[in-house]
Order: C-alpha cells, then structure tokens, then sequence
C-alpha cells in the first residue's frame, strides 16, 4: 500500500508569498492631500495671494482718488494772454496762454524761418515782458507739437542749434 506522507506545513517560498502592498500615492497627491483644499476646491495659498492682490489694488485706487491732494494745474486755471506791442506777437499762431508761471506759445513757421540768434533774441523780449504778465518761463512749439524754443532766468535755448 501507498504510504501516506505526513502534511508538514513549511513556509511557502518567497516567490510564491504575495504580499499586498498598499497602493503609494505619489508625491503630488501626497502634498495635495498634506496642504488641503479649502473654499471652491483652491489652494489656499493661491486664494490668499488672490485677496491681497484685490485688497491692494483696492487701497490704491481709494488713496489716488480720495486721499491725493487734486492737480493745482488744471483747465480753469490756464489764462489767455494778449500782448500790445506787436514785435511780440507776430509770431504767435494764435493767442499764447499762461498756465502757472510758464507761458506757452504755438508759433507759426515764420518762427522757425529766423536764425538762432534772431531766435534767442525773440525769446529775450518775452522774458522781459514775463513779469508785468506774470510768468517767468517761455515754453514754444511749432504747429506739429515740437519744442522750438524755451527761455528761463537760467538759459535760453532754440529749436536751432
């Protein structure tokens, strides 16, 4: 007869064990899960970033429309000045206007036509003419917006050099 052999219970072979490992989250999902969402599913450091990017642009605008001392210089404070003498006024293309102490002028291209030193001497009797008007400054452009001659106490300068 066929003996039996007696079960002797050994451990199974390593390869055969099947251990089940618990499934690793990787390290994204750990950090995502460690921080924590908070209000609508966002981080919360963004959200923070957010409110005080609003709350900043916020205390801006209220301080530079509320708390900002208003522009001395405005529309109604510029004057329109009238000269008497004519040699002042030939070159003016229209009414030169006073804003402050600075008198701005549009000049016409006869202006421009004279040389330097016709230039400087133009500006000169302005100057000269400043305190009885109340300006001390000449700012002059051409008809196209460029700066042809400014004269101060300091200095004079033309558009030609």
């Amino acid at each position: 007869m066929a003996e039996i052999e007696p079960e002797t219970k050994t451990a199974p072979n390593k390869e055969t064990r099947t251990k089940e490992k618990p499934a690793l989250k990787s390290k994204f999902a750990k950090r995502a899960a460690k921080s924590g969402s908070t209000l609508f599913g966002v981080n919360r450091w963004l959200l923070l970033a957010t409110v005080l990017t609003v709350v900043a642009s916020l205390g801006v605008y209220s301080w530079s429309e509320y708390l900002s001392p208003a522009d001395e210089v405005g529309a109604s404070n510029v004057k329109t000045i009238e000269f008497e003498r004519p040699e002042l006024k030939q070159y003016f293309r229209m009414p030169p206007r006073l804003s402050g102490s600075m008198l701005y002028a549009i000049v016409s291209a006869d202006y421009e036509k004279l040389d330097a030193a016709d230039q400087r001497d133009y500006l000169r009797k302005l100057l000269q003419a400043g305190p009885s008007k109340g300006y001390n400054k000449v700012s002059l452009v051409n008809t196209k917006g460029k700066d042809v001659g400014f004269a101060s106490a300091d200095r004079i300068d033309t558009g030609n050099k």
